[in-house]
């Protein structure tokens, strides 16, 4: 039986803010799968650069993944201008990535189930390092997906595009789909028939007025014909799309303000000539089209409102022009998926300050940006230090992240938060502390000689600075995220720096000594813990797999770098801590958490483990140790959305016994997006982004001593519940000793509330559960116990 603990009593770390985050969704894009399910993606700006979101919604509507990060790295480069498309059991996100100086394509594979990713983030071209890639747009001709986008080598754009089977491997060479490059080619759009796949784009071929035009393929990538114009008349011919139908594609585009259509067969001969379909009207923009069937919706922007259409195929209008959106601000941005006869649409606006992801009924898709997050704390005797980001001096949406801290005890805070910088330069980000004897040394991510550098600065238990603040490695490279811990010595620190390209570099202080950790390649997230005697252990994430190199204290590689996690290729955060002799690697591998304690020279010290198998998602490891005990922290769902920690002896092949909750029951309705942990010799203190307050959230701390899983267990005695038996059919009893009301309350595996009954203690109460279906659920009490029961039927 494994019994739960939850540790109350956590205090927050920040001053109130007094305001939301202000970060700025951009872009939308939607994409709807036969079975129903619908992705969404935008452009985010939360992480003080812009990153793909999504959310993704099972067929019934219920959310599969919510607010979810697609590309993996989040560096000083802008990820801009998402795809989204449903292909035979995954969907595709594509990008323009900004990570270097010329923009490139890149996409990723999900599974559409469950929203996990399948593969590492593919580029779509990488012969030409100095062309420019920019907005892409997807689809799948039955299970290869066909990517096309803007291309500039020469001074103006071409559209080009390739195939990829549905593994993220090529399927064709880069296809040069407008047949010329200095024409200023863009916004391309693909549909696909049974054997062909259209491409239609607007173009400057005709130098003074923009027009537009299409080219149809066969299903391996050979070109059926020449591009050909749309409409070969005058005015501005803009934003074309195609979609199929039963008779081959369907085109639609803007000219000028009217909307024109005309139908094609399968391999681009026209059915008839374009019309017409929808009369002039001032304001309109960015057309957007999904088919029906033998029906065609289209949508666009008309004075920032969502219109929408239904013609068929005679071209001829059905329904509309309506308008679509409920929103009570402008438009910026919309997508449309089909729903029934008609659209269902996705938008941003600005009703709240800054634009924001909406759907009908003022749903919102994105989380709310933390103002205080990326927390991270260590101990020195009895006081602590917490650093995070703080968006408090925000000027504009995402612009001015600051680092603050405070000291605090087990007891509370001490004193009031505080800015460690000298002076500000309105990008510092990612602070990561260590103790160093009496004193701590907190290091960040700084903008202030234009590019990103690491900086640090020294302070004592009561908080004065003994110094300014120094760049650790000064050069010309950027510097992002950085880690550091003490040595006996002094400290190691390491980061992620990109010349030519991302690697994991480092320095030992005051020795002076480079540490070239990684070989270049897709790399973030370096942490970095030590032994007592100074060696010490850097984790990373490369190509989607948690890696570790062992070093001694002088800084010599004892390993070359290792892979750690299992060959799934989905890790997307690894943590490390040291105890007096081992070292405990922790990572996130598909929403689960898995650890396996080291030897100091690389050797494995216990099988892989994973904490639970119960939570729904589990994600954002962090890890502690002192002495002999380890403790693995972690942000999860049993019931609720929560921190999680377990505890464990010598290795992590020695579990100490069950679970305990930081913080307090239900006040985390979001993810926590940031943990941090350090152990002393009582325990562990832990920090984290809490969603309490109304604000956004904030930076709260909390201790628990070890062995708390005895703690566990004599709480749950003095509980005094029992439940009376499982596998159950028509009625689960649960019996209580304690005096007095009891609430009691059924989830189900993924966390849904189901029922609550009230027990009059002490006694015993056969609640009703004839209405759930075979399968696990779990029982859940105010006071802190919880037990989980099978249903048969």
């Amino acid at each position: 039986m494994i019994w739960f603990l939850v540790f109350a009593g956590a205090f927050k770390l920040n001053s109130d803010t007094g305001r939301l985050g202000s970060a700025t969704q951009g872009k939308v894009v939607s994409a709807k799968a036969p079975d129903g399910s619908v992705v969404v993606a935008w452009e985010d700006w939360r992480n003080g650069n812009a990153d793909i979101y999504f959310s993704l919604f099972g067929p019934s509507g219920a959310p599969i993944v919510q607010d979810a990060r697609a590309n993996r790295d989040s560096t000083v480069g802008d990820q801009l201008s998402p795809w989204v498309a449903f292909g035979p059991g995954v969907f595709a996100v594509a990008w323009e990535d900004r990570r270097t100086p010329y923009p490139k394509v890149w996409f990723r594979l999900f599974d559409a189930g469950s929203g996990n990713p399948i593969f590492k983030a593919y580029q779509v071209d990488s012969y030409y390092e100095n062309d420019a890639q920019r907005n892409p747009m997807c689809s799948w001709a039955d299970s290869i997906l066909w990517i096309a986008w803007e291309d500039e080598r020469i001074g103006a754009e071409a559209i080009h595009a390739r195939l990829f089977y549905s593994n993220g491997a090529p399927a064709s060479f880069v296809l040069n789909v407008s047949a010329d490059t200095n024409k200023n080619h863009a916004n391309p759009w693909v549909a696909a028939a049974d054997s062909t796949v259209m491409i239609a784009w607007q173009s400057l071929r005709c130098d003074t007025t923009l027009d537009s035009y299409y080219r149809v393929f066969h299903a391996d990538g050979t070109p059926v014909g020449s591009p050909y114009w749309l409409t070969p008349t005058a005015g501005e011919q803009t934003y074309p799309v195609v979609m199929r139908w039963s008779g081959g594609f369907a085109a639609f585009w803007l000219d000028n303000n009217q909307v024109m259509g005309q139908l094609f067969t399968e391999f681009g001969s026209a059915i008839s000539p374009s019309q017409v379909v929808l009369p002039g009207a001032p304001g309109r923009t960015r057309l957007w089209g999904v088919s029906l069937g033998d029906t065609f919706a289209v949508a666009w922007l008309e004075d920032k409102r969502v219109m929408w259409a239904l013609i068929d195929t005679n071209l001829a209008l059905l329904v509309g022009p309506a308008r679509l959106d409920d929103s009570p601000d402008s438009v910026f941005s919309f997508s449309v998926v089909p729903e029934g006869t008609g659209l269902l649409p996705y938008w941003t606006d600005n009703r709240r300050g800054d634009p924001d992801v909406y759907t009908l009924g003022g749903l919102r898709l994105n989380a709310e940006e933390p103002p205080q997050w990326t927390p991270s704390v260590s101990a020195a005797g009895g006081v602590f230090l917490a650093a995070w980001t703080d968006y408090r001096n925000d000027t504009g949406p995402r612009e001015n992240p600051d680092v603050y801290a405070r000291l605090f005890r087990s007891s509370g805070p001490m004193g009031s938060d505080f800015p460690v910088p000298t002076a500000s330069s309105g990008k510092e980000l990612y602070p990561s502390v260590a103790s160093t004897g009496d004193s701590f040394l907190v290091i960040w991510q700084d903008n202030r000689d234009g590019h990103y550098q690491i900086y640090g600065r020294f302070l004592d238990t009561l908080g004065n600075f003994p110094g300014g603040d120094f760049a650790l490695r000064p050069g010309p490279n950027y510097q992002t995220r950085p880690s550091v811990t003490a040595l006996p010595t002094g400290y190691v620190a390491v980061w992620e720096e990109l010349s030519s390209d991302w690697a994991i570099k480092g320095v030992l202080k005051p020795s002076e000594t480079e540490i070239a950790v990684s070989s270049p390649g897709d790399v973030s997230g370096p942490r970095v813990s030590a032994l007592p005697d100074g060696r010490f252990c850097v984790v990373w994430v490369q190509t989607a797999s948690a890696y570790a190199r062992f070093y001694s204290e002088t800084g010599t590689p004892l390993t070359l770098p290792m892979v750690v996690s299992e060959p799934t290729h989905q890790v997307s955060d690894v943590a490390v801590g040291a105890t007096d002799s081992l070292f405990t690697i922790s990572w996130e591998d598909i929403a689960h958490i898995y650890a396996r304690s080291y030897t100091p020279t690389g050797e494995s010290a216990s099988e892989v483990i994973t904490p639970t198998t119960w939570e729904r998602y589990q994600q954002r490891p962090a890890v502690a140790a002192r002495g002999d005990s380890i403790a693995l922290f972690w942000d999860g769902w049993i019931d609720h959305p929560g921190l999680y920690i377990r505890q464990y002896n010598g290795n992590v092949g020695n579990p100490a016994g069950g679970f305990a909750e930081m913080g307090e029951p239900d006040a985390l309705p979001r993810q926590s997006y940031a943990l941090g942990l350090v152990g002393t010799e009582s325990g562990v203190v832990a920090v984290w982004c809490d969603w309490r307050g109304s604000k956004g959230s904030d930076i709260y701390a909390g201790t628990m001593p070890w062995d708390f899983a005895v703690l566990a267990e004599d709480l749950a005695k003095t509980c005094g519940f029992q439940l009376l038996g499982s596998p159950v059919r028509d009625y689960l009893r649960v019996r209580a000793s304690s005096p007095g009301e009891h609430i009691l309350t059924i989830y189900d595996a993924a966390g849904r509330r189901l029922k609550e009954a009230r027990l009059l203690g002490p006694g015993e109460l056969a609640l009703p559960v004839s209405d759930l279906g075979s399968g696990v659920y779990i029982i859940v009490s105010r006071e802190g116990w919880r037990e989980s029961f099978a249903v048969i039927r």
